[in-house]
């Protein structure tokens, strides 16, 4: 189906242009298109077209109407994009100006300000409706009366950059005396804003207030001025170096201080390092060098000088580079000498003085670690006399029962050898008990004057024996008299313990030497150990070839209970009842050690002046008997009673009992002269053995006392009366000892 297409007028519009954008097409107007795409059919007049041809006409002036749109879509959107880059070039622009740190303002051609930014205005204290249109270059007086009205012309007319330095006022510039008068020196700077054609539009100040660093300037100025009267009065050398030719010059306090007159210095650089130090050169020579190099901001360093006389002086040598060329080459060194001898000589006084002092705190220190230590003993010791006393009540009983017992007819061999394993083991427990006391030097000593050479001799024969043989024994022991106030047994304790301690650290065998020295300890000198009193001390020294002994180790191994060997091989009581005896003994003892060398121990005791020594063997004979002597037993326990009382008698001893020292008192009014002893405890209710001997002695009798105790007490006691008791004896007694204290208080 065909249709004719007569001339009108279409618009087509798009959603995306407005409506003055819109588009008239008239088909008379593309008769090229529309011959293109409709051919005729049949009359060319009638232009008759077919159905599907239209719809192509129709659909190509559609495509053609949206290119068209598109295009202008992209000039819109061109130039806004490009008005909004000038606009934010704008405000980038303003930003710029604004936020400079340096005074800015823009005139028009004629020289009046249109513009200002933030440092000016703050500069001069005023807004811009106080200074836009008002201001005329050409009419600030500053720039008149300073002559740079010429360079300023010279901007405006001739297009030529400006540039200077001048004192300058605001309330010059625009003639108002509005900032208090504040004077100011501007380094401005000019230049014109030119256009296209090279005519002038705008130009442009830059400046900034620089009348502090002026200030400073002067100032420095100044301060050289004095520097140079202070040097010329002062004690201080000077010196400078021309590092180009090497010429040194130097005034007369330089020469003077080395003991020289000014015309006997050279005037070079050689002489002043010949006359340093030997061992100083090279670091002065490198510290001058270093900062030739840049490497360091001055010259400073203190070394010695050879005087005039011989005699070396401290110089403290301060300088720097005062003058350098355009490439950065120094060429001039200027500086000074100061004397600094007696400074140096007070710091190596304080020096010696600080040394003294670090070894007093460290003394101090050790000091204080010990009476630590000693206040744990004394805490453990505390505890250990409380149980001491019931416990070896305990083991008396035990002891004096076994030890009887064993003395019965027609035992057996078995019975006998298993009274002896229960008197055995009752003694390993009391002795556990002593190296408990000895630590915390709670223990009773018997001291006497003893020989410690004899002694030491003695027990170095039974470790012969007793040592294994891969252990050599080594002693060295001075043969004179070495005479000490000591417990025999104590004594004999230090040397075992301290040689089965060598034993075990040496394994696989070694050398455990013993060594025996007087040493004299002089009021002027230093002792090896603090607190060690001037006068004649005994040195007591062990050393082994061991294990030594780890860092970590070292501060516990005189602390009670501490050991380092397995389960069953040591009760860790060994050093510390050593530590505990030597001090008891009023001695001091030390240890060095170095892991895989060994460890020697170091034990001072002090020596008597003159005294007769007891033999240091062990005396045997019999067990002394008695002769039928009544012994007043007191003690309130009943079982530990029973057995003192049947030991006696087997000593052929008559007894009478009493179970505090009331009733002992009362039973010695009532039999009078017939009792020959009183062998009494301690510490018991009512009455203890202590106010019994004071109650005896004031009564008159001449009666001897042995006090037992299972508690420490002093080594002595002396009663009210003035009068000692007999005999201390430690729970549990032996049958040898009760037998022979008994013994020899009847003979007093």
């Amino acid at each position: 189906m065909s249709q004719k297409i007569k001339p009108e007028t279409k618009q087509v519009s798009s959603p995306s242009i407005t409506k003055q954008q819109s588009l008239t097409i008239h088909e008379a107007a593309i008769p090229n298109q529309t011959s293109q795409m409709c051919p005729v059919i049949g009359d060319p007049a009638e232009h008759e077209f077919s159905d599907e041809k239209l719809a192509v006409y129709h659909q190509r002036l559609e495509d053609l109407v949206q290119e068209r749109t598109r295009a202008l879509e992209v000039v819109i959107s061109d130039r806004e994009r490009a008005e909004e880059t000038a606009v934010a070039a704008q405000l980038f622009l303003d930003k710029v100006i604004d936020m400079s740190p340096f005074a800015m303002w823009i005139s028009d051609k004629e020289g009046t300000i249109i513009r200002t930014n933030r440092s000016l205005r703050e500069a001069i204290n005023l807004t811009d409706e106080a200074i836009l249109g008002k201001y005329n270059v050409f009419q600030d007086s500053n720039l008149e009366q300073r002559g740079v009205m010429p360079m300023v012309k010279a901007v405006f007319e001739k297009h030529r950059p400006a540039r200077f330095t001048i004192p300058w006022q605001a309330a010059l510039a625009l003639g108002v005396d509005f900032d208090g008068g504040r004077n100011m020196v501007i380094d401005a700077a000019m230049f014109p804003i030119l256009d296209t054609q090279n005519e002038l539009m705008h130009v442009v100040c830059q400046w900034v207030d620089i009348i502090e660093q002026k200030l400073v300037e002067q100032n420095l100025k100044e301060s050289e001025e004095r520097l140079a009267l202070v040097l010329e009065g002062s004690q201080m050398g000077y010196w400078d170096w021309n590092i180009k030719t090497g010429e040194v010059q130097r005034n007369q306090r330089w020469a003077e201080m080395l003991g020289y007159t000014l015309p006997e210095i050279e005037l070079n650089v050689k002489q002043w390092t010949d006359l340093h130090h030997p061992d100083d050169k090279a670091a002065a020579w490198k510290s001058i060098q270093d900062h030739l190099d840049g490497r360091t901001p001055a010259h400073h360093i203190e070394y010695r000088m050879r005087s005039k006389n011989g005699e070396y002086i401290w110089i403290l040598d301060q300088a720097r580079v005062v003058e350098r060329d355009t490439q950065g080459n120094p060429l001039r060194m200027s500086g000074t000498h100061t004397d600094i001898t007696r400074r140096k000589q007070a710091e190596e006084a304080l020096w010696q003085s600080n040394y003294r002092l670090e070894e007093t705190l460290a003394e101090l220190k050790d000091t204080q670690e010990q009476m630590m230590h000693q206040e744990r003993l004394a805490a453990v010791g505390q505890l250990a006399a409380g149980i001491a006393h019931d416990f070896n009540n305990i083991m008396a009983i035990i002891t004096l029962y076994s030890q009887l017992t064993m003395s019965a007819v027609g035992l057996t061999q078995r019975d006998q050898d298993r009274l002896a394993t229960i008197n055995t083991q009752a003694w390993r427990a009391s002795h556990l008990v002593q190296q408990i006391l000895d630590f915390s030097r709670k223990s009773i000593l018997q001291m006497q004057p003893t020989d410690l050479s004899a002694l030491l001799q003695n027990q170095l024969e039974l470790l012969e024996r007793t040592l294994p043989e891969y252990i050599k024994i080594r002693g060295i022991c001075d043969l004179n008299a070495h005479t000490i106030n000591a417990d025999r047994t104590r004594m004999q304790q230090i040397i075992t313990n301290l040689a089965v301690n060598a034993r075990d650290a040496m394994p696989l065998g070694g050398e455990l030497r013993i060594e025996l020295h007087p040493i004299e300890v002089k009021p002027d000198e230093k002792p090896p150990m603090p607190k060690m009193k001037p006068g004649t001390w005994l040195q007591l020294t062990f050393t082994d070839t061991g294990t030594g002994i780890a860092p970590e180790v070292l501060p516990h191994i005189f602390e009670p209970f501490f050991t380092t060997k397995g389960p069953g091989e040591g009760s860790g009581l060994g050093l510390a009842q050593v530590y505990g005896i030597v001090g008891q003994h009023g001695g001091h003892i030390d240890v060095k050690t170095e892991l895989g060398t060994g460890t020697t121990f170091h034990i001072y005791l002090p020596a008597l002046e003159t005294a007769s020594a007891q033999p240091s063997g062990d005396d045997v004979s019999r067990i002394p008997q008695g002769k039928g002597e009544l012994v007043l037993v007191v003690e309130d326990n009943a079982t530990l009673r029973e057995g003192l009382s049947a030991v006696l008698t087997a000593l052929n001893y008559r007894t009478v009992e009493a179970a505090n020292g009331r009733i002992a008192l009362a039973l010695l009014e009532e039999m009078g002269e017939q009792i020959d002893l009183v062998l009494s405890d301690v510490i018991m209710p009512e009455m203890g053995g202590k106010e019994l001997f004071n109650a005896i002695q004031a009564q008159q009798r001449s009666l001897p006392v042995i006090l037992l105790t299972g508690h420490p007490l002093d080594k002595t006691f002396i009663g009210e009366a003035g009068q000692e008791v007999a005999f201390w004896l430690p729970k549990p007694p032996s049958f040898d000892s009760l037998a022979a204290a008994l013994a020899e208080a009847l003979q007093k």
